[in-house]
């Protein structure tokens, strides 16, 4: 597990648990034309859980070239009081450079 600065980021891990993994893969289910592949991931906890994930995307076109990314996605907490389904959310996608 990343090691955990206070009110900050966790460093990146590259090794996706399986709560990362679930929130990567519900959040990024409904995207297309573009294959996202996370290869790391950190966190951040407030009022659910911000995950930064470093992905590969791979564009569905063959002239496309494959990148790097950091997608970013937050889990809200569940309400105890009123039990809804709360799926996570993409906040951002940006294409990292050299």
């Amino acid at each position: 597990m990343p090691h955990h600065i206070p009110d900050g980021w966790t460093g990146f891990d590259f090794t996706l648990t399986p709560d990362a993994k679930d929130a990567f893969d519900s959040a990024a289910a409904s995207l297309q034309c573009v294959k996202y592949t996370p290869i790391a991931f950190a966190t951040q906890e407030a009022a659910g859980t911000h995950y930064s994930f470093l992905c590969e995307a791979e564009p569905h076109t063959q002239e496309a070239a494959i990148s790097l990314v950091k997608m970013r996605i937050f889990r809200p907490l569940e309400c105890r009081d009123h039990p809804i389904e709360v799926k996570p959310i993409i906040v951002s996608i940006e294409t990292i450079t050299p």
